[in-house]
Order: structure tokens, then sequence, then C-alpha cells
């Protein structure tokens, strides 16, 4: 039997995948300004992938991964030579290939260690989201249709514009130093979340966020090992 040669995107996938993404991408906001983070950074996860599809699909391709698998995802921007990859944070999106792993953790085999901000991981979405959707939006054949995201930004959609350091023209690195509070976790054979108080820290921000990283040890002395990548 002859194998099927797989479709091309087309103009309807990178709106389908936009609109998706932006269901995700508003839950998400919400999630994370209420201080429901690790729900609301998973949300992240889902958005940000159905946006990097959706750039994909401006170029005819079509991606049945997640974002677990990030290397393939960084590697598509230069295959589809797709410049903005180097206009986003690396750590952000290493971050939410890992939060993804996250969704099932009751399943998670291996072990996962990270940890983030709330300002930052709402800034850093922000910024990704209104970079990618403006840039498909240029890619459209038909762009007088605006996405669903230029919709509520210039309907001043209350989910969108609160707290958004993009539409309300504020400095980044400035939103991004703001006292936070954020949340570490630790899964190994189980789960352990700690959540850092909020008003007790202010993260550096040098144009990456602020990870956790080599985390083997108990979850309680895991301030330990912030540092600043």
């Amino acid at each position: 039997m002859r194998k099927k040669t797989p479709r091309k995107a087309n103009v309807h996938d990178v709106r389908h995948y936009l609109s998706l993404g932006f269901r995700d991408y508003t839950a998400a906001r919400f999630l994370l300004l209420n201080d429901f983070l690790l729900q609301g950074a998973t949300l992240s996860s889902t958005a940000v992938e159905k946006y990097f599809k959706a750039i994909f699909a401006t170029k005819g391709h079509l991606i049945q991964s997640h974002l677990d698998d990030y290397k393939k995802f960084k590697s598509l921007f230069g295959r589809l030579d797709i410049s903005i990859f180097e206009r986003l944070d690396e750590n952000y999106i290493k971050l939410l290939g890992e939060i993804y792993k996250l969704r099932y953790y009751d399943s998670v085999i291996n072990k996962v260690s990270c940890g983030f901000f709330k300002w930052q991981v709402i800034g850093e979405l922000d910024y990704t989201i209104d970079l990618i959707d403006k840039t498909c939006y240029s890619e459209l054949s038909k762009p007088e249709v605006p996405t669903r995201y230029m919709q509520s930004v210039n309907n001043k959609n209350e989910y969108v514009w609160k707290e958004n350091y993009v539409l309300n023209g504020l400095g980044k690195k400035e939103y991004m130093e703001r006292v936070t509070e954020g949340v570490i976790i630790h899964l190994y054979r189980g789960r352990h979340e700690v959540i850092i108080e909020p008003n007790s820290i202010i993260p550096h921000y040098n144009g990456r966020i602020t990870t956790v990283k080599d985390i083997n040890i108990d979850p309680m002395d895991l301030m330990d090992k912030l540092v600043q990548q």
C-alpha cells in the first residue's frame, strides 16, 4: 500500500491554531494573575505550542509533536526559514517544555525539576504571543481579517490588557523585576511543590527569565538553587 503523503498546511490551519492558542493564552493569563501558577504555566505551554504550530503552518508545515520535544520545535524555525526564534527567550521555551511534562504528573517516570516567578512568566507569555500573532498575521493571504488576539487588543479586552506590559507600554526590565511570588516543582517518584510567598523575592532580569536548574536536594531547600541564567 502506498504511503500517504502528508498534506501541506493552509490558511485555515493557521487561523485554527491561532484561535485555539488564543483560548489557552487568555485562560493561562487568568490563572497566573490569580496565583494558580502551575496551572497557568501548563496552559501557557499549550498556548505557545499552538502559536508555534500556527507560524509553522504559514510555511505549509504541520507538526504533530508537543513542546516537550523542544529541540524539534527549535530546529523547525531554521528549516522553515522563520527568523524570529532569536527574538524569543530560550529559557522560557525550555521551561514550557518541562512544564508540559507535568500535565499528567502521576505518570511521569523521569525526574522533572523546574521553577519560575509569576511576573516573569506572564511577561514572557505576553511578549511571545504578541510577536508570533503579528508575524502570522503578516503572512496570511487576507490580512484584513484580524486574528482573535488582535480583536481583543483593539477591543481593550481586560483578559488580554490587564497587567500586560507589552500593550500598556511598560518597561520590560522593570516589569520582570517586580516583587513577586513563584513556584518550584521537583518531581521524582512523587510530587513536591514549593510556593514562594509573595513580597519576598525580587528576581533579576537580564534578557532571560530566571529559572531553576540542577535540583538534587530536598524541595524545602530549593531557594538556594535559584540562579540567573
